[in-house]
């Protein structure tokens, strides 16, 4: 009886799902969506990503990366989501060494061929989630532009632990990313964009597999998120009032880094 009674609470027990597997599983499915969508968009129109005429916006975007910030000619660079490589041609006339990762293939591609002249860069393939393919405290800068709006909120926090740790402790973390803002301070502009995107539960983040429309975060709690996450001297500014223009700034907490 003893026997049949154990033999019974093991096969009950094999039954039990294991929620590290399941979890395991989202995310790899959320990456190889994310991977796709983006090999989708860049062959679908390589114009809008390769385009020469992209020079003004690159411009603007690099003058906001580096306003206010002091890094030097000689620093290692990360830009995390290079896609064709808009920013980066312009980063490489900069700083002397420069790297640039993405999840998409075919963005990469795009990036290889605009960046074909010159030496100093050297573009990675990621798993658009965190960045182990590089060591600790390596860079001077890393940044990142138009990117993690797009992300799942984990993945968002999960590359903030990787920033820490492949940062130098004098280096600077600066990106770009939706504020959430609203009409006239009532109307939150994502129930807006929510909706025009079709997105039926407007007043929330999309789902995790949509790689598409942008998350947003308030400054408190962008502050919140980054103190928990080992960064300081935290700071934003909008350079338009759109709410697509918050850049963020901060440095690894000192006595914490890695």
């Amino acid at each position: 009886m003893f026997r049949s009674g154990v033999a019974k609470v093991a096969a009950i027990h094999l039954e039990v799902p294991n929620p590290c597997y399941h979890l395991t599983y989202q995310l790899r499915q959320a990456e190889s969506k994310m991977e796709a969508d983006w090999d989708r968009r860049a062959r679908g129109n390589s114009r809008r990503w390769s385009d020469v005429d992209d020079l003004k916006s690159a411009t603007s975007d690099l003058q906001k990366l580096l306003d206010g910030i002091k890094v030097r000619k000689e620093a290692t660079v990360l830009e995390i989501g290079v896609g064709s490589g808009r920013i980066t041609k312009q980063l490489a006339n900069h700083f002397e060494e420069v790297y640039g990762i993405d999840v998409s293939n075919e963005m990469i591609r795009l990036a290889i061929e605009r960046l074909r002249d010159f030496r100093n860069v050297k573009i990675d393939k990621g798993d658009g989630r965190d960045l182990s393919i590089y060591p600790n405290c390596k860079f001077d800068l890393v940044f990142s532009t138009r990117v993690f709006q797009h992300l799942p909120r984990r993945f968002f926090l999960g590359y903030l632990d990787e920033v820490h740790r492949v940062m130098k402790p004098t280096g600077m973390f600066r990106f770009q990313i939706f504020e959430r803002t609203a009409i006239a301070r009532i109307i939150p502009w994502i129930w807006l964009r929510n909706m025009r995107h079709l997105h039926g539960r407007f007043w929330a983040d999309p789902p995790d597999d949509d790689t598409w429309i942008s998350r947003s975060y308030s400054r408190e709690e962008l502050t919140r998120i980054l103190e928990m996450k080992g960064f300081f001297e935290i700071a934003m500014r909008n350079y338009s009032g759109y709410e697509g223009d918050l850049w963020v700034s901060g440095r690894p907490t000192p006595d914490i880094v890695n």
